[in-house]
């Protein structure tokens, strides 16, 4: 069921990949369209969570709700599911970023509500 959900993903322009991954850098579940070493993209994308939520707690900001970086070659997003959990989505292109923005909250509560 939780790969169906993450499928949704993939039906977004420029979206090449999208993992459901444990705070301890565990992924989960993987979707991909494109190769994606998953191993390296759970572990750098653990270390960067627990970087910003780190900076947040300093500066006194709160909970991240989502970070965004953006590259020549496209986007990885990451947005906290639980308190364990967190998803990733991957894009190579800036294409479709606002059909994303829009369908991720969206498609987080699924995952919210299956885990």
């Amino acid at each position: 069921m939780l790969k169906q959900i993450l499928n949704e993903f993939l039906s977004i322009e420029g979206v090449i990949a999208a993992a459901l991954i444990g705070h301890d850098g565990f992924v989960i579940e993987v979707i991909q369209t494109d190769f994606v070493d998953t191993d390296a993209l759970g572990a750098l994308c653990s270390g960067l969570l627990s970087f910003f939520e780190h900076e947040g707690r300093i500066l006194e900001m709160g909970h991240i709700r989502q970070i965004a970086l953006e590259y020549r070659a496209g986007t990885l997003i990451l947005t906290p599911i639980t308190s364990e959990e967190f998803l990733a989505v991957l894009t190579r292109t800036s294409a479709g970023l606002g059909h994303l923005n829009y369908s991720l909250p969206k498609i987080s509560s699924w995952i919210r509500a299956l885990i």
